[in-house]
């Protein structure tokens, strides 16, 4: 989420108080209006606007990463924007003034039409919109649930079969092989993992985000094994952000399966190495573990399923029309707020859906779309003498027709976020590549170099020490940071890049490693993470397999360190005593940074070493480390 949105708030703070159209200040009405026709979401935009005005001090956003990039971007689209209105001012003519209000009117009486910068209808946001379309397939489908990133695609399973169909399957446990592993870590359960057509977990942040911008219902369908089967429904289920613990919200049960759900309403999502619950010994995961273990709850088939579902019952009493201008204003399709009143009239108790906590958001974010509504249209009618009315014609023109297409060179679903998706496109060549894979930044560019013959291929390299060595690894945080070497020789791909490749969807590490009497070895690990900036890079991994022995479990957790920035928890300099960069606790079992010493050392621990192999007195001929997405969930 602070990923997200924090960009977006660098490129309001800048265009705001920054950037000059004309000689003059952009306002925030302006702003917005730019950010959208770049493609962001209005409801975001607002969000990021409201930051902005929040934050006291806006130059420490220049701190970003990001910023060069996003400035630069933003840059292009405004050039690209004057130099369009330059052009139609060139060629204006009067225009009579009856056409041109008829074009405002059009513009203020169809609002999401108009205003919106993209065409949401060709992209699916959840298996609802794909069942109204017309796709009544039962099985893996590609959604767009990411508002903030509406190039981001999701993989789910759609269930177009059970009640009335439209269902995203979010989990899935059945007696069937090959079983799927659910005692699990907190970071796999916050990416998500299992096969999409048998077992899985979707992931903590992607529910939270299919449930969070529209009122959803759950579905869970259970059987035992005497072949009996039941039901639970909930009128509304949300789940929130990773700052929250993942809080779930649910409520409004209905069904034959008893409800045993809405006692956790309001409770954080724990894991055996997260735990978040209120127990007083804290061990209600592992009570959870031993109740399944014993057989006294046996899962035939688990599905958990959300349904797209507005339900205006809240605040006034508005007459029907108002009620569905209200919403159809807010951006809703005509067809769901009129099965959302439908749901409303029949319901015995509409004033309980006050209490829910997704109801003042929603409000908070129709309240805000028509606020900017206004201001858009205020500046439209300010505008209206200072430009030449054929111009301003044809601007409203190209504003209503297709704003995103204008401004957008090339479609993004063909762009490669790593080296499986080049693979996965019939691009089964090893070398560098060139790789999109910063998805609120589309237009960034990554080289890397792919590896498409290890282990069935699609492994992006990001790191590569090797014999004969030309490349000193002995060097500062900011070039670790960065990257540095050859893409096609020895390398570090750079901790930024590799914190934007594992953090958004679940990644596996590969290790090869080699001496100097020809024998090779490697090591995986079926989860593997680097995180922020902002942490040091703390690295997570686990579910270590392979023949070279675990020498990188150790460090997961901690972060990273170098010569000029000691973040290890030894009382000296884990990278300056044993002459590499790593993710040092105390300080290694493995250091593949380390000096190129070529094998049998008498200095203790300092050259490449990989300890369950060769030893702290060994230094290794060649190692290759290489991600891809996981065989769990391989989206």
């Amino acid at each position: 989420m602070t990923f997200v949105f924090h960009p977006i708030a660098v490129l309001v703070w800048t265009s705001a108080a920054s950037v000059s159209c004309g000689g003059h200040k952009l306002s925030a009405a302006s702003v917005s209006s730019l950010l959208e026709l770049a493609g962001f979401a209005s409801s975001c935009v607002s969000r990021a606007l409201a930051q902005c005005h929040e934050d006291s001090n806006p130059q420490a956003l220049q701190q970003s990463p990001l910023l060069a990039l996003a400035i630069h971007n933003m840059t292009l689209d405004i050039q690209q924007l004057s130099s369009s209105v330059q052009e139609l001012q060139n060629t204006a003519e009067t225009l009579p003034m009856q056409e041109l209000l008829r074009t405002l009117q059009n513009l203020t009486q169809s609002p999401p039409q108009t205003l919106t910068s993209k065409k949401e209808s060709p992209r699916p946001r959840h298996c609802l919109d794909l069942k109204e379309a017309g796709d009544s397939g039962h099985g893996v489908r590609r959604i767009y649930p990411f508002p903030c990133c509406p190039n981001w695609v999701l993989q789910a399973f759609c269930d177009q079969e059970t009640d009335g169909g439209g269902w995203t399957v979010v989990q899935r446990r059945e007696d069937l092989p090959p079983y799927e592993n659910f005692y699990r870590t907190w970071l796999e359960y916050e990416k998500g993992f299992g096969d999409l057509e048998g077992e899985h977990w979707l992931g903590l942040e992607n529910i939270h985000h299919l449930t969070s911008h529209s009122l959803q219902k759950l579905r869970i369908d259970l059987a035992d094994f005497d072949n009996a089967t039941r039901w639970a429904k909930y009128g509304f289920f949300n789940v929130k952000d990773s700052d929250s613990k993942y809080v779930m919200n649910c409520g409004r049960y209905t069904g034959d399966a008893g409800d045993s759900l809405s006692r956790q309403s309001g409770h954080m999502f724990s894991t055996h190495d997260n735990d978040n619950d209120t127990h007083e010994k804290k061990l209600c995961f592992q009570e959870e573990k031993m109740y399944v273990k014993t057989g006294e709850l046996q899962l035939l088939a688990f599905l958990v399923c959300i349904f797209t579902a507005v339900v205006p019952c809240g605040g006034q009493k508005l007459s029907t029309a108002s009620v569905s201008s209200f919403l159809e204003l807010g951006g809703f399709a005509p067809s769901c707020v009129s099965r959302a009143l439908a749901q409303c009239h029949e319901d015995s108790n509409p004033q309980a859906l006050q209490q829910s906590s997704l109801l003042p958001l929603a409000i908070h974010n129709i309240t805000l779309d028509i606020q900017q509504l206004s201001r858009l249209v205020q500046e439209l009618q300010n505008t209206i003498e200072a430009l030449p009315l054929q111009a301003l014609l044809h601007a409203l023109q190209n504003l209503t027709q297709s704003p995103h297409q204008a401004l957008t060179s090339k479609k993004e679903s063909s762009r490669p976020r790593h080296c499986l998706d080049l693979k996965e496109a019939g691009d089964s060549g090893r070398g560098v590549r060139r790789i999109y894979p910063f998805p609120c930044c589309p237009n960034w560019v990554l080289q890397v170099f792919c590896d498409q013959e290890t282990d069935g291929g699609g492994w992006t390299v990001v790191q590569r020490h090797d014999f004969p060595t030309y490349q000193d690894f002995y060097h500062t945080w900011i070039e670790y940071e960065r990257g540095f070497g050859d893409l096609e020789g020895e390398h570090w791909l750079g901790l930024e890049n590799i914190h934007h490749l594992t953090s958004h969807s679940l990644q596996e590490l590969r290790i090869d490693l080699s001496d100097f009497d020809n024998a090779t070895r490697w090591a995986n690990y079926g989860f593997f993470h680097v995180r922020d900036s902002d942490s040091k890079y703390v690295m997570n991994c686990g579910r270590y397999t392979g023949d070279a022995g675990d020498s990188l479990s150790v460090h997961s957790g901690h972060k990273f360190t170098t010569h000029d920035s000691d973040n290890d928890v030894y009382g000296e300099n884990c990278a300056v005593k044993f002459k590499g960069a790593w993710w040092y606790k105390d300080c290694h079992h493995s250091n593949l940074n380390g000096k190129y010493l070529k094998g049998t050392t008498l200095s203790y621990a300092d050259g490449v070493v990989w300890k369950h192999w060769r030893g702290h007195h060994y230094s290794l001929r060649s190692s290759e480390m290489k991600i891809r997405p996981s065989a769990y969930l391989r989206i």
